[in-house]
This record gives structure tokens, C-alpha cells and sequence, in this order.
């Protein structure tokens, strides 16, 4: 009886293997995707995004609004937000990797004011040793802090809770230095939890400050982060999209 589960255990395996050779030879093959507000970039073939327009005529719509809202007081002029000048895109994101679907949505935000030359040092010039430590000790405090990152609306009863950051990651996007984080973070309402995971990149598209954020199911982060991360190196910027008033 030993030796007949010992057969079926590893055949089970020799299949198991088989099958994941056979899955990762299909998903060898890449496409371009494109996200107009923003550039190209190389996706797996079975990548697939959906573009939510109803979200971005919402933003647009109220972008006079938001930019008589969002000014702040204490700035001057110059450093007031301006949302009229930013460009913004939401997609719903799927892949099937041959045993399952996966799910998450991403928001891409694109400024269409060059970045100045002080900003511009952030990006053209990969961080020193004292910046490097000094992010690792801002990350430090954050693990430390965990317990106090939560919140629940005293009206509607919803609650936030973080539970845990991704170690800072500096990485390389259209060949200046780039900024991602992740974040596990729980929501709960009326014993309903939500377990979700964001991450976000932060970087110069040709010469415009860009943020891409990434959110999915904390189950899905160990799939997309990869795929993502990957796309992002392959970034091709386009000139920001100026549209005519």
C-alpha cells in the first residue's frame, strides 16, 4: 500500500511539474499595453486592463472643485494643488495564469507641469548612504508604529486597520530612480473584513512627476507584485496629454 501512494505521490508531482513548464513556455510571450495619459509598457500575453471612463469624466467634471478645495492655505501661489493639471486613468486588471484569474485594479496619476529641477534631483540621482539610512529608519519607525494605524468612523461603524508595510524598494523606471511601497491594510465593516493590499510607484515619466497605484486582495499580492514590478521597468513615456479648453 506504501509503494502504491508513493507512486501516485510522485506522479502527482512529475504532473504538477509538467504543467508548470508547459503554463510558464505559455506565458513567455509579451504584447505592448498602453495607458495614454502615461507611456507603453511590455505586459505578459495574457494580461488584460480594462479602462473605468465613467471614473475619469467624474474627476474631470469636478477638478474646478476640487482645485478651489484642495488649495492649501498656508502655501503660496505656486504650491497650491492644482487638479485641473493632472491627468488621471483607472483600470481594472486581469490574468489568467492557467490555474486561476486573477484580479486587481490600478489608478495611474500623471502631473502635465514639468517637475522642477530641485524635484528633478530625486529622480536623476540614485539616494546617497545617509538617504538610504534614513529611509530604512523611517521604515523601522513605521513597524514600530502598527498598532496605532487603525481607525474606525464613529458614524457609519467602518474601521481601517494596517497591517503590515513591504520593505521600501528602489528601483529603475524609464532610467532614472523610482520609489515603491506596498501596504497590507484590513477594512471591516459590520463583521465584514476586507483584506487588501495596495502598492504604490512614484517616478519621473519624461520629465513629469507619475504615481501608479496597485490594488488587489492581500491573497493576490504574491501574483501581481511580480507582474507589475516587471511591467514598470519596461516603461515607455509619451508626452502628457494637454487637452484644449
Amino acid at each position: 500500500m506504501t509503494r502504491i501512494w508513493a507512486k501516485l505521490i510522485l506522479l502527482t508531482v512529475v504532473l504538477s511539474l509538467l504543467t508548470n513548464i508547459c503554463f510558464a513556455a505559455s506565458l513567455s510571450g509579451e504584447k505592448n499595453w498602453q495607458v495614454p495619459i502615461l507611456g507603453i509598457f511590455r505586459a505578459p500575453q495574457e494580461f488584460m486592463a480594462a479602462e473605468f471612463p465613467d471614473v475619469k469624466k467624474i474627476i474631470d467634471s469636478q477638478k474646478v472643485k476640487l482645485d478651489s478645495k484642495l488649495e492649501l492655505p498656508m502655501a503660496n501661489a505656486e504650491d497650491k494643488l492644482k487638479p485641473d493639471r493632472v491627468d488621471f486613468a483607472a483600470y481594472q486588471l486581469t490574468m489568467n495564469d492557467g490555474q486561476a484569474y486573477h484580479l486587481a485594479w490600478l489608478v495611474a496619476v500623471r502631473d502635465r507641469v514639468a517637475l522642477d529641477p530641485q524635484t528633478l534631483a530625486y529622480f536623476d540621482n540614485p539616494l546617497n548612504i545617509e538617504q538610504r539610512v534614513a529611509a530604512v529608519m523611517m521604515q523601522d519607525k513605521l513597524h514600530q508604529n502598527l498598532d496605532t494605524m487603525q481607525y474606525t468612523d464613529p458614524t457609519t461603524g467602518m474601521g481601517l486597520k494596517v497591517l503590515d508595510f513591504d520593505q521600501f524598494d528602489l528601483g529603475n523606471i524609464s532610467g532614472k530612480q523610482a520609489y515603491a511601497g506596498g501596504v497590507r491594510f484590513l477594512i471591516n465593516y459590520q463583521d465584514f473584513l476586507f483584506p487588501l493590499y495596495a502598492r504604490c510607484w512614484i517616478f519621473n515619466a519624461g520629465g513629469y512627476g507619475t504615481a501608479v497605484l496597485l490594488v488587489t486582495t492581500d491573497s493576490e499580492r504574491a501574483f501581481w507584485t511580480p507582474v507589475l514590478n516587471s511591467m514598470m521597468s519596461t516603461l515607455r513615456p509619451l508626452p502628457p496629454v494637454i487637452s484644449s479648453k
